[in-house]
């Protein structure tokens, strides 16, 4: 079957991949072979038609990508005014919204706006804003949101934080479609809260209108872990479910297929609108449209070519789309539904309704698997059986939801008394989920793979469809399922299967704070310390992302050096998150209540807690030890952590770590006189750099090769001029997270920076 449309679909998304990350050999290459077989083959016309999109798409790359330059300015205090560019959202006491302005500086053009407190804003709005602009903070660990990067992608270089209600100014208020699309969509958020319980309500306005304000992180993660976050993702599946929606309609009352047309993209158009129009709604709602438009009017419907089309229009609209997560996930999913399920089903000899629920998510999730991967580093088995009671389930509850949010303007009572029964299937979507969650192997956690693995996988996927497809190939069909399985089998291998034989010490960027990973030869990963925040989840943001990066899956052994925020909270995180054997806290503070969290979770995982004083030697494993220099078991509690701060000697050979907590100079000294320390090829600088804790005889004595500074932006003055002048009296070489981000060290003698 001829494909010609989806074909320039594929040559225009690589062209535009090759020219955003300026491959100029590869497209020459690529021009050089088609150019052979203009010359010298009968598919001429096909080959000069791919070079044409191939320059074009390059060129196209080139003129719409604006480099982020090397350094922005930062100003305080910085007025401006635009329009409020999408829905704001508000969360935790806090909001944020896109400004789209006419400034004459393209960098200024759209900012990311961010509020310290609840905006109560419209789509639409003119304002004028004062606050804080810089640009974003780029990641400081592999595996971390690239915020200025993704920012990029949207033609946004730069935030704005407001501190104050006052801080917002409305010069006018939404009006014209604004001002009643607005309208249709508050009055509809009205009567889902006030119909439903607050649970079922977050989960109605996250299905229906992707407004996920009230779920919280720890309920979105889940329905991640269960492979059923697209329900979250306003996206084909609901339009899919709009279109059926109209169908109905439109047969009850008896319209001519003129009028069912025009009454279905009318809706579909009216809800695009409403929720703002994302690329996966785009993508649907085009190849809705195309669909519609073969079954009203009797053309042929080519599945395929209507996808490609939609994709062509949003890349020459938007050609940055093709990074956006949600455009390769919408495509991805589609494709296996509209090209995969089809090959698939047809080999299935049985036909039975429960082939079709089995199958119909399975192709969907081969087909975006790597992506997910790639993305979250997460492969959730499970979601092969959770799509489907959760998606048809969903089904249910969005056609009852569009129902609703077209009565809502006009009959509120009819609109509550609709959206009543869909809280039942929210319920059954809840309590499903969270027993899909707790199977055993319902999800892993998994590395991040290499870019050559999925060009493997989509290869063989792509070389058994086509032995499927054609005359079903056997030879095809096993050297794409071997190709396919081999990055599946990689991809499940923990964490703890890489850089076997060698030990690592790694410092992880937790801003202000400490977070230290240690992995052994035969691959047991300590944490000690997980940084922690009161304004942010330094877990959720940093700590998480770096562990689930290296696939790693469970930790031999947590340990905290003292119950202060920016060494405790993370690690609250991390053990609740990953399986934990042990928990190791100082002896002194452990029946402070600080603890009392982190016990718990421990407790309910039937992990031990160690209480750890001087003197003690936890063997991990043969030839790799910790020992621990302080504190006193003597030592009389009090109000001040870093007093009880352990200090830990980790020896492995002849390659040691000091890690120091945050002691002070006192506990530094008293070590070295009781002689319990030689020189160390590493040492973690106590508290941040603080000037409480300089001691030139500790750094006389250890002689360490390296200095590690684990701090971000303070307003404490960390790390002090005068530590880091002893430092460099002592010609040791200084390394710091806030410039460096990760820090990464093993006993090979590979010592690497992050930034």
């Amino acid at each position: 079957m001829e494909r010609s449309i989806f074909s320039v679909f594929v040559t225009l998304a690589v062209s535009l991949l090759l020219g955003f990350n300026h491959q100029w050999l590869v497209l020459l290459l690529t021009l050089g072979i088609l150019l052979l077989v203009f010359a010298f083959t009968s598919h001429s016309r096909r080959a000069l038609s791919l070079a044409i999109i191939l320059i074009s798409g390059f060129l196209l790359a080139n003129f719409s990508w604006w480099e982020i330059p090397d350094k922005l300015p930062t100003t305080e205090n910085f007025t401006i005014g635009g329009v409020v560019s999408n829905y704001p959202e508000n969360k935790m006491e806090t909001g944020k919204f896109i400004l789209k302005t006419e400034y004459p500086n393209q960098y200024l053009r759209k900012i990311q706006v961010f509020t310290a407190f609840p905006c109560d804003l419209q789509r639409g709005d003119h304002i004028k804003i004062t606050g804080s602009l810089k640009p974003p903070a780029p990641p400081g660990n592999p595996g971390q949101f690239d915020y200025p990067v993704y920012l990029q992608h949207e033609k946004i270089f730069y935030t704005l934080s407001l501190q104050k209600g006052t801080d917002i100014e409305v010069i006018q208020s939404a009006a014209g479609l604004y001002k009643a699309v607005n309208s249709i969509r508050n009055q509809g958020i009205e009567v889902i809260n006030n119909a439903l319980t607050p649970q079922e309500a977050a989960i109605m306005l996250g299905m229906l209108l992707g407004k996920v304000d009230d779920l919280s992180d720890e309920q979105y993660n889940d329905y991640q872990k269960t492979g059923v976050i697209h329900i979250f993702s306003v996206s084909g599946l609901h339009v899919g479910f709009l279109v059926v929606l109209c169908g109905w309609i439109t047969v009850i009352f008896k319209l001519s297929r003129r009028n069912k047309f025009i009454f279905s993209v009318v809706m579909i158009a009216l809800y695009g609108t409403i929720i703002g129009w994302p690329v996966s709604v785009t993508r649907a709602s085009l190849m809705a449209v195309t669909g519609l438009i073969a079954y009203y009017f009797g053309r042929e419907n080519q599945m395929l070519d209507s996808l490609g089309l939609a994709g062509i229009i949003i890349l020459i609209i938007d050609p940055q789309a093709i990074y956006k997560i949600s455009f390769q996930l919408s495509f991805m999913a589609t494709f296996g539904l509209i090209y995969i399920f089809p090959i698939v089903r047809r080999k299935v000899e049985k036909n039975h309704l429960l082939w079709d629920l089995i199958l119909i998510p399975l192709c969907a999730q081969l087909a975006v698997l790597p992506l997910i991967a790639w993305h979250f580093n997460i492969l959730s088995p499970v979601s092969i059986i959770s799509n489907i009671v959760i998606t048809y389930a969903a089904g249910v509850s969005v056609i009852l939801g569009f129902f609703a949010l077209a009565a809502a303007p006009v009959w509120p009572g009819l609109a509550a008394a609709v959206i009543y029964p869909a809280g039942l299937f929210n319920e059954l979507i809840m309590h499903s989920n969270a027993f899909f969650k707790n199977l055993p192997l319902a999800y892993l956690w998994v590395a991040t793979p290499h870019l050559a693995g999925l060009i493997v996988y989509y290869a063989g996927l792509i070389l058994a469809l086509r032995g499927g497809e054609n005359n079903f190939k056997k030879q095809y069909i096993l050297a794409g399922m071997v190709a396919a399985a081999l990055f599946i089998t990689g991809l499940c291998l923990p964490g703890n299967m890489y850089n076997r034989g060698n030990a690592e010490v790694v410092f992880i960027d937790v801003g202000q704070g400490d977070s230290i990973l240690l992995k052994t030869p035969r691959g047991k990963f300590i944490l000690v310390d997980g940084g922690g925040s009161q304004f942010y989840d330094v877990a959720a943001t940093r700590l998480l992302p770096y562990l689930h990066h290296r696939g790693i899956r469970k930790l031999f052994m947590v340990i905290n050096t003292h119950p202060d925020t920016d060494h405790l909270l993370g690690l609250e995180k991390a053990a609740g998150d990953l399986k934990v054997h042990y928990l190791g806290i100082p002896h002194t503070v452990f029946a402070v209540p600080e603890y009392d969290e982190i016990k718990a979770v421990m407790a309910k995982k039937r992990g031990e807690t160690i209480p750890l004083y001087k003197g003690q030697v936890i063997e991990v494993e043969k030839g790799f030890r910790i020992r621990v220099l302080h504190p006193e078991i003597t030592l009389e509690p009090s109000d001040d952590f870093n007093q009880h701060s352990l200090i830990l000697m980790v020896e492995y050979r002849d390659w040691s770590v000091l890690l120091t907590g945050d002691a002070g100079r006192e506990e530094l000294e008293e070590i070295v006189k009781q002689g319990v320390i030689d020189p160390v090829t590493i040492v973690k600088v106590p508290h941040h750099g603080s000037r409480h804790s300089i001691s030139e005889e500790f750094y006389h004595h250890t002689n360490p090769d390296w200095a590690v500074i684990c701090v971000g932006n303070n307003s404490f003055g960390h790390p002090h001029p005068d530590v880091l002048k002893v430092l460099r009296e002592e010609d040791i070489n200084i390394l710091r997270t806030d410039t460096g981000g990760n820090i990464y060290f093993d006993t090979t003698g590979r010592v690497e920076t992050f930034k």
